[in-house]
Parts: C-alpha cells; structure tokens; sequence
C-alpha cells in the first residue's frame, strides 16, 4: 500500500484558512462553507451527535467499497499528509471539500470525492473529517 487513509472523530488545531478555489468549488455552485477553520468548528460541534458514528460507520463502509481514496493515484503525489473535510449534503452528495493545505495531492482527493453520491446523512449538512497519508 502506498498510503494511508483516517476518517477521524477527532480533530487538531488548525490555524490554516483557506478559501474555496475553482477545483474546490461546491458541486451547487454555492459556498457552503468558506474556509477549512469554519469547517473546523462546526465539525467540533456535530461530531458530538449520537448519530455522527452512525453515519460515519456507513460512511467508512461506502469509502472502502467504494475505493475511492485510491482513485487516482493521489497518494504518490507528496509525502504530506493531506486532511480534508467532506461537506455532506441532504441527498448524501459531497457537496464540498475543503483542504487545509493547498498541492496537486490535495487536489487530486478532491476531486477524488466531490460530486460523489453516497448515503443520505441524519442531518445536513454532515461534515466529515479525512487524513491521508
């Protein structure tokens, strides 16, 4: 395996903006969310709901499945780690995917995910937290 993937419930620090880019861009068009630190604290606040593990259960199943996060190739792109948040709407489409740094691995698990269908969550929109290796 060339890299790693972590959807986490937890979070770190991060004093990292960043604004919505043309490869970012929502699939509605509209900015949800406009930068990964707003991201950053409403996802501290929903993770504490008793059906966020629920949803990220099946979230992670669909994920692997799936395969998604090795579409592409994108792990061999950079060392870095590349964390990500998905914008989980009504219809369980990724909406959005912020990036707390910008690069071409990052770019890559964007497109990687966004405009993806997957299930409906409890409530939206849902953010999910992701680190790849």
């Amino acid at each position: 395996m060339v890299g790693a993937l972590t959807i986490i419930c937890v979070s770190s620090a991060s004093s990292h903006a960043f604004e919505a880019t043309d490869a970012r861009r929502p699939v509605s068009g509209k900015v949800l969310l406009k930068t990964f630190d707003e991201a950053q604290v409403l996802f501290e606040k929903e993770k504490e709901k008793p059906e966020y593990d629920k949803y990220l259960s099946s979230f992670v199943e669909w994920n692997n499945v799936n395969k998604l996060d090795t579409r592409g190739d994108c792990y061999r792109l950079g060392p870095e780690t590349v964390t990500l948040f998905l914008v989980v709407g009504a219809s369980g489409i990724v909406e959005q995917v912020l990036a707390e740094l910008e690069g071409p691995k990052a770019d890559c698990f964007v497109k990687s995910y966004l405009g993806k269908q997957g299930k409906r969550p409890p409530y939206n929109p849902i953010l999910l937290r992701m680190n790849f290796e």
